[in-house]
Parts: C-alpha cells; sequence; structure tokens
C-alpha cells in the first residue's frame, strides 16, 4: 500500500507544479481516486468486522492493479512534459539557428 500511497502523492505534486495540466488528470482524480478510497474504506470495514473475505481478497487485487494505474499514470504524465520540452528545443533551436546563433541540439562542435 506505500507504493501506491507514495505514487498517489507523486501524481498530486506533479498537479500542484503543473496546475495548467489538470486535463491529463481528470479521470484519475474524478475516477481512480475516488474509487481507491471506496475499495479501501469497505476492506477496512470487512476486516475489522471479520466478513466478506472473499471480496476482501478481491478488493486486494485491485487495490494492486491500482499500483499499476498510478504507475502509468506517472509515466503518461512525464511523457508528455518530455514531448513538451523537447518541442520547446526545437523552437529554440529553430530561433537560434535563425538568428545566426548556432544550435543548442545537434549543435557542430568539430569546428570550435
Amino acid at each position: 500500500m506505500i507504493p501506491l500511497i507514495s505514487d498517489g502523492y507523486k501524481i498530486l505534486d506533479y498537479l500542484r507544479r503543473y496546475p495548467g495540466r489538470i486535463s491529463l488528470l481528470r479521470r484519475f482524480l474524478t475516477y481512480y481516486l475516488p474509487m481507491l478510497r471506496k475499495l479501501c474504506t469497505s476492506y477496512i470495514e470487512f476486516r475489522k468486522n471479520d466478513t466478506a473475505k472473499q471480496t476482501s481478497a478481491e478488493i486486494e487485487e485491485a487495490v494492486a492493479e491500482m499500483r499499476e494505474v498510478f504507475r502509468r499514470q506517472i509515466d503518461k504524465l512525464y511523457a508528455d512534459h518530455e514531448l513538451d520540452i523537447s518541442s520547446d528545443i526545437a523552437v529554440l533551436d529553430g530561433m537560434l539557428e535563425g538568428d545566426g546563433l548556432g544550435r543548442v541540439c545537434g549543435a557542430d562542435t568539430q569546428n570550435k
């Protein structure tokens, strides 16, 4: 459970740093987090009362799957961020080259 919580904090921290990217997290915020809360609350209740053993086992499996969902969400966020940065670098290269100032990436270092 601790890795899942840690990943959840990473996702929320990403949102704190990049609030303009909330659209990338809509499903996560409106479905996955509330569902995880419901599952965990039910699991605690079932375990406390020693009931619904089969359902508790299913919740354990679902929560384990949620770990993978959170991990994929983190990967998706940073892949999108990486694409944005790559685009920014390409624009910067074009501007530098257009202004006759060289390039940031792929610069010809043999002439130096």
